[in-house]
């Protein structure tokens, strides 16, 4: 059975029976598969070499790009057209969403040298997933320079994908940032809760224990996460008060008042 095909613009597709799955200016779904993998890694230059070096394709870098940028536009009108289905869907998801800053660098276009044109920007990519409870396969979704209700869009996208329904209720894991714990709730309101997970807690403990506790830092660290796995949160801040550093003491030099701040 012959596979799905890509045409370019203004080509028609014929049947063909070569193993590869190429005609004229139209490639199989799996080679557009492999191009597409490769195309998303790489620069489109490189892509030709790539597959030459693992399946013994040639392949013009135009056709590679075009049939990259083809399935990115598919995919991103599919998640732009996601909507939360009114079906019952799965008890249990639990989703998470984080985003880092990547540097980016771009090249004046005024004459002269462009060695010296070169100018750093920074966008944050933010990366959400879901799976239901017991699946340990995510549904993943990213965002890159956008909003936050584009990442949260994202992040409902996942959840659709990983069978999302009206009666599913969605277990939210992540930072203390504020705009995941808005997100979690503009996105599934009353489905979802939102929990600060350990690890990121504990860095900020981490820290703050140098002060609170600088001669038993070990053990002071685990009466706090005990308490923290109790939901005990209180008590934890309230050990932190005495050791507050004062407003005058600029943040990355107050480690208690960075922990305190967080858990509040």
């Amino acid at each position: 059975m012959i596979e799905p095909l890509f045409r370019c613009p203004g080509q028609q597709i014929r049947p063909f029976s070569h193993s590869v799955g190429i005609s004229a200016r139209c490639c199989s779904l799996p080679l557009q598969r492999v191009m597409t993998d490769f195309g998303a890694d790489h620069a489109f230059g490189k892509v030709p070499k790539k597959l030459q070096e693992h399946y013994g394709i040639e392949m013009p870098v135009s056709t590679i790009r075009t049939v990259t940028e083809n399935h990115g536009q598919q995919m991103n009108s599919q998640r732009e057209s996601s909507t939360l289905p009114v079906v019952t869907g799965c008890q249990q998801q639990i989703v998470e969403i984080d985003g880092c800053m990547l540097p980016i660098v771009t090249t004046r276009t005024d004459k002269g040298d462009k060695r010296k044109k070169k100018i750093l920007h920074w966008k944050e990519a933010r990366l959400a997933l879901a799976h239901e409870e017991g699946n340990i396969t995510p549904k993943f979704d990213a965002t890159f320079g956008g909003s936050v209700d584009d990442a949260g869009h994202s992040l409902l996208n996942c959840a659709v994908t990983a069978g999302l329904g009206i009666n599913t209720q969605i277990h939210g894991v992540g930072d203390g940032a504020t705009w995941i714990a808005d997100q979690m709730k503009k996105r599934f309101g009353s489905q979802a809760s939102y929990l600060v997970d350990f690890y990121h807690v504990c860095e900020y403990l981490g820290g703050a224990s140098k002060i609170c506790a600088a001669n038993d830092e070990k053990n002071w660290m685990d009466v706090q996460e005990k308490r923290l796995k109790n939901n005990e949160h209180s008590l934890v801040i309230h050990d932190l008060n005495p050791f507050l550093e004062g407003d005058e003491i600029e943040n990355s030099k107050a480690p208690v008042r960075s922990c305190h701040r967080y858990l509040t």
